[in-house]
């Protein structure tokens, strides 16, 4: 399993501490889960709060809406589901 983290800063950036530190709004998961030869991607955005009681499933996202929000690419060369 191949796990990428990261932050989601919203038009208005909430600092803290004294270094001013940038605060994200929220945070995306992608996953990469790998069982013999068969792949499954997974990606969430979840708050940059406490605990949500919803399951993980109510913040469900597909990987490529996932990618455009940081500008990033995860798994370029991993097969896509047409």
């Amino acid at each position: 399993m191949i796990v990428f983290s990261g932050p989601i800063f919203c038009d208005r950036i909430e600092f803290i501490g004294a270094s001013e530190v940038a605060v994200p709004c929220e945070i995306f998961k992608v996953v990469l889960s790998i069982h013999d030869s068969h792949l499954e991607m997974f990606a969430a955005i979840l708050p940059n709060g406490p605990n949500p009681s919803q399951p993980l499933s109510a913040f469900a996202f597909p990987v490529a809406d996932v990618q455009r929000l940081p500008g990033l690419s995860f798994f370029p060369q991993t097969p896509r589901p047409p």
